[in-house]
């Protein structure tokens, strides 16, 4: 982002401070610097609730009257400033009485200087400088966030008074600058394979990335000895670096951290820092001289009074230190430094003799001092830098000794713990002090002495005085006993340091707690502290102990709380504080001893710690190393900790509880908002938003209910819905919402309604699905239902017309046979009978087919071929100003395929486009074949493709030039009976669509008024490979046969029984009949010797010809069955799958094909034959 320079507009300041950059923001993008921030000095607020009477403008008055008397000298000059400026009228801000207000321009994205935190908040060092200073002269910031081109303008405008910026002689001709608030400096970050780049010179040779207009690029443009590369921005710089695209990068040192920090790169590591330091400035226009004056006082105090120093501390990142790149050499040193401290030990051993020598000279000297300070109340005492010479007798009752001798002569250090609370050696540290006194003179501080009788620890004050004396190295010591006062004081420390830590944004609950035991950890010396969260079923498991074996965690996690589970265990089950000091002697720890023991845990103490219902949710631990009882400030710390833990964890599951929610809300695929009692839009999740056409960033706070929905939508639910909701009730309904574009989306909505405590509406809450996929798919399956139920009504209507026509040819067809005698006009009338039930049939085939309940006689097919096969036919069908033009590709896959119902198919879709071109046009059809391999996409677009599976297909194209299609005649096309010719069935497209179903194919139409249309089937590609040719068998016709034996004809329409049985009795057999099934079985099992076939309907009342099959097998398993029936062969089989059928015969049938079905089913068998 441009920044603040000529030649630089990207560079920050930069502090050197080790901070935690994730810091929790106050305010919005105007942001009040009084309100907003926790004040670093003093308690007074800027607002408060006006007692009763007064008014605003005279509290305000008495407010600055209050704190101007209270205040703290350093505060005066400022105070007497800010008086002054609000007596002179400069900026006000608003209405009469209220604090003037500043408007500052920030960056939002230059962390950790300025920048937009995740609330939305302006956070950073910057700002939280300027509320410093507005809070101490009584005066407010406000922040806006814009980018540093709008920033520049807005101060030049007077649209706001404040903006950092970079001081240059140019700038100071056009703007006021106040005194550097920060320093920017530039670094190197390099990848961590070139740990060779250290400086500017180093990294030559290399390949650098420049942030453009950055003050690098212009600092290095004299050199050519590196590759540069140019990025738009950090992100991209440090992305190049931790690829190893580039080996380092220039940046502005703090943001350069910051975003380190922020992003964990694994691959990039500070090189080099402190480049180009430019001083940062607060800027204004040259109008407002009292704004920087104020500014320079303001960072003045701050800086003398500490804050300035906090708050760096605060938001700035320590640069790595040199330890932390040099450990190995830092440990070297250490191993020296030791041998060095070891022969050092030896020296001062020698040094003591010879002091004690000494003092044994000169004791004598030393009497006259004893009355001065022998009656002193506070612990006097003379040493010198080897130990203690004299004391006086507050000094023995102070240390607990009984005599002199079992002071003098010690080393400080032998009077203390092995170690100072931070950490120190005593001995190292008590010697040093003892140098800085002689050094300096006088000397105070804080010291922790041990007892010599109880072994009792305490705080001391000590202060040291250099004596004269010919030696020059005599101190006199006088030593307070402040244990109550420091415990206090340390204890207030702690808990404001664990405050300010659990008051910071963490993501889990565990690291923040980690770093929480620590704390504590460093409070008490020795310590080892864990943290215990108590689940549901009543165990124990460690949420936080950084410094206890995972092994010895591991086998405590899952213990059950009770009367005897060790110290943790047991003051869950009680909720009280259990202190045990010996660990190896302590009945409670009798099952947990000797795990304890082996891990050298020897003391352990526990404190319940609750919830805001008082209920116990975990414990907090501390355990020694060594038996140990625990002193008061023990305890103290013992029980804050308990008492911040249980706080910290319920916000912190109060926290996960409500990003989880907002979370679910904010990815839920449904339109999620909120809105007030007035109707006012308060909040749209980003599906919502998606769904209504509103912008991710509009501020939907502008838009009502009316906004939201149609007027009668909007009706309804102010009549309806919202006073169910306000009476306690639920509203759920379906309801329009309105897109921005006017477009009305259906949507199944559920109203909600959230109420204050006093029963008032607060606000009403819905969740709203959009509906139109599901109405669509609830269309297409009715459309899909719709066509489905045609189809069985046509298989149906086939299938009884079928059965029609049996007995009408049948009967034609015998009366023909027998009138030879007759007129040739009467045979040519029954003829023309047999040729309109030929029709007829063919009609009901084509039913059948739609239905996918058709005769196919499936074989391999190369479709190229039977195209060509029947183009002479094809050519015949087209009138003369149709031209045909044939695309066939050669070496197409085969097809599983019946080729006289595939004809059908090219026939039909040819014919329809010859007529959807006319006679009176000329035009042309194209007839096209290939292969394709088509996905789950692909098909899902072809009528009937959505059940196929993914894979080749071969496809046959037939397009016309013709007039076309609209939509609504393309939806239809494909239902039976429809049709847009006046003397059309409406069944060539309703059976094109059975055929290629039944063949597990899937059609595509693509047509345009006025440009034609095209009809694409594809078919799955197979690898199979024509049949041989067979022999011409129906060419040739069967000589003369009569047949012999018994037929039982099985029928339930009295018109086909006594028409099959005449064709049957005609070729020679006798018959016997049956209405139904169960006659059927009874003449069998009456006939059984004389019957030879038994011709069986499919369909029957009472017995269908299936349970009817089944009996009869059960009677004669050789039985031979010839099935009839209106359906075709494929769907009777299908029917007949688990039963085995002799012969099949389809209806309507002649006496011929009758006749020809028996004789090869009884020439199979081998009786009834004769060729006569």
């Amino acid at each position: 982002m441009p920044r603040k320079s000529e030649a630089c507009t990207c560079n920050r300041r930069r502090m050197r401070s080790s901070i935690p950059v994730e810091q929790k923001a106050h305010g919005g993008t105007f942001c009040d610097g009084i309100i907003n921030d926790p004040p670093l000095w003093g308690s007074a607020t800027a607002h408060s609730t006006p007692p009763d009477g007064l008014p605003r403008p005279a509290l305000q008055w008495r407010r600055k009257l209050r704190r101007f008397c209270t205040m703290r000298p350093t505060t005066l000059p400022t105070a007497l400033l800010a008086a002054l400026l609000l007596l002179s009228g400069w900026p006000s801000a608003g209405r009469a009485g209220e604090p003037p207000t500043w408007r500052v321009a920030v960056d939002a994205e230059y962390a950790p200087y300025e920048f937009r935190n995740a609330d939305g908040d302006i956070d950073g060092l910057l700002p939280a400088l300027l509320r410093a200073i507005g809070r101490r002269a009584g005066v407010r910031f406000t922040f806006r966030a814009m980018p540093w081109p709008e920033a520049v303008a807005a101060l030049d405008s007077g649209a706001v008074d404040l903006l950092s910026m970079i001081r240059t002689p140019e700038r100071e001709e056009r703007y006021l600058f106040s005194d550097p608030h920060s320093v920017i400096e530039q670094a190197i970050f390099r990848n961590a394979r070139h740990r060779g780049i250290h400086d500017l010179a180093s990294i030559a040779g290399s390949v650098v990335a420049l942030q453009r207009h950055d003050i690098a690029v212009e600092k290095l443009k004299g050199r050519r000895d590196f590759k540069r590369v140019l990025v738009g921005s950090k992100e991209e710089g440090f992305t190049l670096l931790d690829g190893g695209r580039v080996a380092a990068f220039f940046a502005a040192e703090q943001p350069g951290l910051y975003f380190l920090r922020r992003h964990k790169l694994p691959h990039v590591e500070l090189a080099a820092v402190a480049l180009w330091p430019q001083p940062y400035c607060f800027a204004t226009r040259k109008s407002n001289p009292q704004l920087i004056a104020l500014l320079n006082d303001g960072l003045r105090q701050l800086k003398q009074e500490g804050v300035y120093d906090r708050l760096a501390h605060r938001w700035l990142v320590k640069p790595p230190g040199w330890l932390e790149q040099h450990r190995a050499l830092v440990i070297t040193t250490l191993i020296l430094l030791a041998l060095l401290a070891l022969l050092f030990w030896l020296s001062n051993h020698r040094l003591q003799l010879q002091v004690r020598a000494r003092t044994r000279e000169i004791e004598a000297q030393h009497q006259r001092y004893r009355l001065l300070f022998a009656s002193n109340h506070d612990a006097v005492m003379l040493l010198d830098k080897h130990g203690f010479i004299e004391c006086n007798p507050a000094t023995l009752e102070l240390f607990g000794c009984r005599d002199e001798s079992e002071f003098l002569d010690k080393h400080p250090a032998e009077l203390s713990p092995p170690t100072q609370p931070d950490g120190s050696d005593s001995r190292t540290l008590a010697d040093r002090r003892i140098a800085e006194a002689l050094e300096r003179g006088t000397l105070r501080f804080e010291w922790v002495h041990r007892r010599l009788d109880d072994r009792r620890d305490f705080i001391a004050e000590v202060t040291l005085s250099a004596m004269p004396d010919e030696t020059g190295a005599l101190l006199q010591a006088t030593v307070r006993d402040i244990s109550e006062l420091a415990h206090s004081r340390r204890l207030r420390a702690l808990r404001q340091q664990l405050t300010e830590l659990l008051l910071q944004p963490h993501e889990a609950l565990g690291p923040l707690m980690e770093q929480f035991v620590l704390r504590i950890e460093q409070s008490l010396p020795q310590a080892i502290c864990s943290l215990l969260l108590v689940d549901r079923a009543g165990r124990l498991h460690h949420c936080a102990a950084p410094n206890l074996p995972q092994e010895y965690c591991a086998a405590i996690d899952g213990t059950a709380i009770g009367p005897r589970a060790g110290s943790y265990g047991t003051a869950a089950y009680y909720a009280q504080r259990v202190v045990v000091g010996d660990i190896a002697n302590d009945p409670l720890w009798q099952e947990y001893r000797e795990l304890a023991a082996r891990f050298a845990l020897a003391a352990c103490w526990s404190q319940p710690i609750f919830d805001d219902h008082f209920r116990v949710i975990g414990t907090f631990a501390i355990y020694y190393r060594k038996p140990h009882e625990p002193q008061k400030f023990e305890l103290d710390v013992i029980e804050m900790a308990a008492e911040l833990a249980g706080l910290a964890i319920v916000n912190q599951r109060a926290a996960i509880e409500r990003r989880r929610a907002f979370s679910i809300i904010e990815t839920s695929s449904d339109f999620i908002g909120m809105a007030d009692a007035d109707g006012r839009a308060l909040y749209v999740n980003p599906a919502g938003r998606a769904l209504l056409g509103i912008a991710p960033d509009a501020d939907v706070s502008t838009m009502q209910l009316a906004d939201f929905h149609p007027p009668d939508d909007l009706r309804r639910l102010q009549q309806e819905g919202l006073p169910r909701l306000i009476a306690g009730g639920e509203y759920q309904t379906e309801i329009r919402f309105l897109h921005r574009n006017g477009t009305e989306i259906p949507t199944m909505a559920a109203f909600g309604v959230q109420k204050r405590s006093d029963g008032s509406v607060e606000s009403f809450s819905v969740i709203a699905r959009d509906i139109r996929a599901e109405q669509q798919r609830r269309q297409q399956l009715e459309h899909t239902q719709r066509l489905e139920s045609l189809g069985v009504l046509a298989g149906g209507i086939a299938h009884d017309f079928n059965n029609i026509l049996t007995a009408i040819m049948g009967n034609a067809a015998i009366a023909e046979a027998r009138l030879t005698e007759a007129p040739d006009e009467a045979r040519e009338v029954l003829h023309k009978i047999v040729a309109s039930g030929e029709k007829a049939a063919a009609l009901c085939r084509q039913m059948l087919a739609y239905s996918g309940k058709g005769r196919f006689v499936i074989e391999p097919l190369d479709l190229s071929q039977l195209v060509r096969e029947i183009t002479g036919l094809i050519e015949v069908s087209l009138p003369k100003s149709v031209v045909l033009k044939l695309q066939l590709a050669d070496d197409l896959p085969l097809v599983a395929a019946d080729s006289a119902q595939i004809q059908q198919v090219v026939m039909n879709l040819v014919i329809n486009g010859a007529e959807a071109i006319g006679t009176e046009n000329s035009g042309i059809i194209s007839v096209e074949t290939g292969v394709e391999e088509l996905d789950a996409d692909a098909l899902a677009k072809m009528v009937e493709g959505a059940r196929l599976q993914p894979g080749c297909y071969v496809f046959l194209e037939v397009a016309d030039t013709g007039c076309g299609m609209d939509e609504e005649t393309q939806e239809r096309i494909f239902e039976p009976f429809f049709t847009t010719k006046f003397t059309g069935r409406g069944l060539g497209m309703s059976a094109v669509l059975g055929i290629v179903r039944g063949h597990h194919g899937a059609l595509r139409v693509h047509s345009e008024l006025g440009r034609g249309t095209t009809f694409r089937m594809v078919l799955p590609a197979t690898e199979e490979t024509p049949s041989a040719d067979k022999a011409a068998t129906g060419a040739q016709k069967e000589a003369a046969w009569r047949g012999g034996g018994t037929v039982l004809v099985v029928d339930d329409e009295e018109s086909i029984r006594e028409a099959a049985a005449m064709m049957l009795e005609d070729a020679g057999f006798r018959t016997i009949t049956a209405a139904d099934g169960e006659e059927g079985v009874a003449q069998f099992r009456r006939h059984r010797e004389a019957i030879d076939l038994v011709l069986l309907d499919m369909t029957m009342p009472r017995m269908d010809g299936r349970a009817c099959c089944d009996a009869i097998r059960a009677i004669d398993p050789q039985a031979a069955i010839l099935l009839s029936s209106g359906y075709s062969e494929e769907e009777a089989t299908r029917l007949f799958a688990d039963r085995t059928i002799s012969g099949f015969v389809q209806k309507p049938y002649t006496p011929q094909r009758l006749v020809a079905a028996v004789r090869r089913l009884m020439g199979t068998r081998g009786n009834g034959a004769n060729d006569g």
